[in-house]
């Protein structure tokens, strides 16, 4: 590989230059070490803001007590995460110098790390995999700063071969020191992520200009004031295939897009693997021309867009792989040629122009069109594939033919991700060109988290999340979204604020959309608590009914019409004014004197007292009736019934009553014992109609103390009692090939006799549960409660399965 920089030579050492060494190397430590406790201190400080407003914004209790848990972490047990961290630190770094200027290498530490091995649990194996990613994060946001570090360190410590993540300043050796610092604090697995997440937010972008500060103080002294940039790179880079993970590697692990990460690095990673793909399918691969060693030009900044006059090589290239060695101007001149002859491909400019035509729907730059190209490109077709076969794709430059075949595949992706609805799929899509032309411009968008225009698609994932499977143009939200996205595709030229301004205002919807979700979900779970105090007003009710039906043997027409009728008036005064009250009460009182009038009376003092109490209970019962909304024709039907029976009782000859044997000449009651437990429709005391009213599986005797309700038999489970709100539970039908669904717990009645489970992020999939129904379902093992389920964002998942798409190409 071509040297840029030649090394400067060093004098030969001796005691005073090792000396001099000692005192730069603990000057260069004492530096870092100071911006490490202060970067510390400050994440500690703002992690208790995020915390507390992560607290109020969650709407799962699970989430807000972890977050509750590790602020109280952070409060109280802050002096030692400090000391801790800045011990480990401090011995990782003695440690890693010893060890490098007594071998001049590390060779030796495999086998010394292989007597320190002992069993891990898991949540420690998986917790070092993290820390591991977020060093080699770390190091790919750094990599420019840590090329030359190792080699100054390595001059510094005598050891002129020091690997990457042998340098006592390596991005391991700070990410190990707080691992080690998390561990020695009372916090379990859940308490630690948060703390890495925090660490992850508030640390690692100091650590960048912490590397630059020490970088500048050995500049200072002298030690390799030039490095050499492309041998460096080389030792710690695959020579062939840039970006192919080593053997054995795991692509989808080491090439996830991480915030602050290096930009070409994940581009790099797909790079490769579609190098990979097209190698085992024996077709020729897209990238830079193999005649041509590849430097990589860093990105000039966040959101750095190609220069409207092409690119101008280096500060131009932002973030794109330029030729070694191309001669000044070739990136802006038109017309310009590469070695060999071949005239420039269609590139910066003039390429971001035609492209600009096209996502205006001007497709006049396109030789012969775009057959296949939707009107307004809103459909789900993929039309960068149709943009490829055209001629602004047959005149692409290799690197950018690439990015468009990237590009092709996210797409490819998104319209087959299964989360997200057609008529969403469709709004997207139309962000085809934009998105392609801030990929060929800035590599970044790949790997960092904070880009604009991924922002802009993990925004439009949250939305699809909300929205229902059918969702399309019947539906009133779809033009707002489709009218803000127009917005990108009419006025996006090369400034990246556009994508920022889309998201804001989808955000704004997304905020609506949570609102409503939130309003049904009260409306919900307000339904339910009112049929569940619907049904213990039927089993009042019922009992009291009951208790007279049992007592008496009664005629049939006053039993059909305490069953039927008057429980249902016991029903809605219970709900209305409680069973305490004196509307209820009376009520009751009712049915015994109704009971009582239509007895026959021994006595005339007894018949004038039936005489003196019809009036006023006939007032009574009918009032009763009419609140309850009964027909009239139902009123009048009984009352003349009554008004027999209520004859009988007071005219029958007082011999014949007393006669012995009276009591069986008395009317029958009906065949059979009525069925309280069936359901009743009523009057709807809470809206507007009638609502059908059913029983409750519950011991009735707690209910009357306002207690919980007891359990239903000797051997019931008590899995139902044990679930609060914010629980996820996994629902699967019967049998062991049952398709399983995932719901979370989003409210319980107050008496605990409906359990109301959300199976959507829409709000539109919510279903009631009663204790017995939950409690069958953990018994048969069709019900088990689970960790809330993981949501990648939108551009994860489709990073993920276009990772997972190319390696089984490969």
């Amino acid at each position: 590989m071509a040297t840029l920089f030649a090394v400067e030579p060093q004098p030969a050492g001796g005691a005073d230059q090792a000396r001099r060494f000692e005192g730069i190397l603990a000057r260069s430590r004492d530096l870092i070490g100071e911006r490490l406790d202060q970067a510390v201190a400050t994440m500690l400080d703002k992690g208790k803001d995020a915390l507390s407003a992560r607290i109020l914004e969650t709407r799962s209790l699970q989430e807000r007590r972890l977050y509750e848990e590790t602020r109280g972490v952070i409060t109280e047990q802050r002096p030692l995460l400090e000391k801790q961290f800045r011990a480990a630190w401090l011995a990782e770094f003695r440690k890693r110098c010893d060890r490098a200027r007594r071998t001049g290498t590390l060779a030796g530490e495999p086998e010394e790390a292989l007597l320190k091995l002992e069993l891990v649990g898991e949540d420690d194996y998986e917790e070092t995999l993290k820390f591991n990613a977020m060093s080699a994060k770390l190091r790919a946001y750094c990599d420019e700063e840590l090329v030359a570090l190792d080699q100054r360190v390595g001059v510094l410590l005598g050891d002129a071969n020091l690997q990457a993540n042998d340098n006592p300043f390596s991005p391991q050796v700070i990410c190990d020191a707080f691992k080690h610092s998390c561990r020695q604090a009372d916090a379990d697995a859940r308490v630690r992520r948060v703390l890495l997440k925090l660490f992850d937010d508030h640390v690692l972008d100091d650590v960048r200009s912490m590397y630059k500060a020490v970088n500048g103080l050995l500049v200072e002294n002298a030690i390799l004031p030039k490095i050499r940039y492309s041998v460096a790179r080389a030792k710690d880079r695959p020579a062939a295939g840039a970006g192919v993970p080593a053997a054995g590697a795991d692509p989808a692990q080491s090439a996830q897009p991480e915030p602050g990460g290096g930009a070409q690095d994940f581009f790099s990673v797909l790079q490769g693997l579609m190098a990979t793909s097209a190698a085992a399918a024996g077709r020729p691969a897209a990238g830079a021309p193999a005649w041509l060693p590849v430097m990589t030009i860093p990105p000039a900044g966040p959101g750095a867009m190609m220069p409207a006059g092409g690119y101008a090589a280096p500060a131009g290239a932002a973030g794109m792989n330029v030729p070694a060695g191309m001669p000044a101007g070739v990136f802006g001149a038109a017309g310009a040629v590469v070695p060999g002859g071949a005239p420039l491909p269609l590139q910066g400019a003039e390429l971001m122009t035609s492209l600009t035509r096209v996502q205006h729907g001007d497709l006049s730059a396109v030789e012969g069109g775009m057959p296949g190209a939707p009107s307004g490109m809103t459909d789900t077709v993929n039309v960068l594939r149709e943009l490829r076969a055209t001629s602004v794709g047959a005149r692409m430059g290799e690197m950018d033919i690439m990015t468009l075949d990237i590009v092709a595949m996210m797409f490819d992706q998104l319209f087959d991700d299964p989360k997200v609805p057609n008529g969403v799929k469709g709004l997207i899509g139309r962000m085809q060109i934009p998105t392609l032309k801030v990929a060929i411009a800035d590599k970044s968008f790949f790997s960092t988290k904070s880009h604009p225009a991924r922002r802009l698609l993990d925004t439009l994932g949250e939305i699809a999340a909300r929205l229902p499977a059918g969702f399309g143009p019947a539906d009133s939200l779809f033009a707002r979204v489709r009218d803000i996205l127009q917005e990108l595709v009419e006025g996006f030229q090369a400034d990246l604020a556009i994508f920022t301004t889309v998201r804001e205002k989808l955000e704004g919807l997304l905020a609506e959309e949570d609102r409503r979700i939130d309003e049904e979900a009260r409306a919900a779970a307000k339904r339910v608590e009112e049929m569940e105090n619907l049904a213990v007003a039927k089993r009042f009710a019922a009992e009291a009914v009951k208790a007279r039906v049992d007592a008496h043997r009664l005629p049939r027409p006053v039993l059909d019409f305490l069953v039927e009728q008057w429980l249902k008036v016991l029903l809605l005064l219970n709900v209305k004014e409680g069973n305490e009250s004196a509307a209820y009460r009376r009520g009751v009182a009712a049915m015994d004197e109704l009971i009582w009038s239509i007895e026959p009376r021994p006595t005339r003092e007894e018949r004038r007292r039936v005489v003196a109490l019809i009036p006023g209970l006939v007032k009574q019962l009918a009032v009763g009736l009419k609140t309850a909304g009964i027909e009239d024709s139902v009123r009048k039907r009984f009352f003349g019934q009554l008004m027999q029976l209520h004859r009988r009782a007071i005219t029958a000859p007082p011999e014949e009553d007393s006669a012995p044997g009276a009591e069986a000449r008395q009317p029958a009651a009906a065949e059979g014992a009525p069925d309280f437990s069936a359901p009743v429709t009523v009057k709807n005391p809470f809206g507007e109609g009638n609502v059908d009213v059913a029983s409750l599986d519950l011991d009735f005797t707690t209910l009357e103390g306002g207690g919980a309700p007891a359990p239903r038999d000797a051997g019931g489970g008590d899995n139902a009692a044990a679930l609060s709100v914010g629980t996820w539970v996994a629902f699967r039908a019967s049998g062991a090939a049952g398709a399983r669904r995932t719901g979370r717990l989003i409210f319980v009645t107050p008496r605990r006799t409906r359990y109301l489970f959300a199976f959507d992020r829409a709000g539109k999939d919510i279903d009631p549960y009663t204790p017995g129904e939950l409690d069958r379902h953990f018994r048969l093992g069709e019900a088990a409660v689970v960790e809330e389920p993981a949501e990648d964002s939108l551009f994860d998942r489709i990073m993920q399965g276009l990772v997972g798409r190319l390696r089984a190409a490969a």
